[in-house]
């Protein structure tokens, strides 16, 4: 028998966003959501944030080493 909160933890990390300083290796941000749409929207709210380029395969800004990083 599957449980109500084993089906809502598996929804909850479905698709996941991390914004990451790589140069003081530290975790700036991190969410998680439902929807693929939203975690698009709210990648392009964090590139306006810390002016990110689209490098190869990911957002950066290679002067402040601030990345995102999915899993989508």
């Amino acid at each position: 028998m599957i449980k109500l909160k084993d089906l809502i933890k598996e929804e909850v990390g479905k698709y996941a966003v991390n914004v990451q300083d790589t140069r003081n290796k530290k975790q700036l941000h991190w969410a998680a959501f439902l929807h693929k749409s939203d975690g698009n929207i709210w990648i392009k709210q964090m590139a306006k944030k810390y002016k990110l380029k689209r490098q190869k395969g990911f957002w950066g800004n290679p002067k402040t080493g601030i990345e995102i990083l999915t899993n989508f």
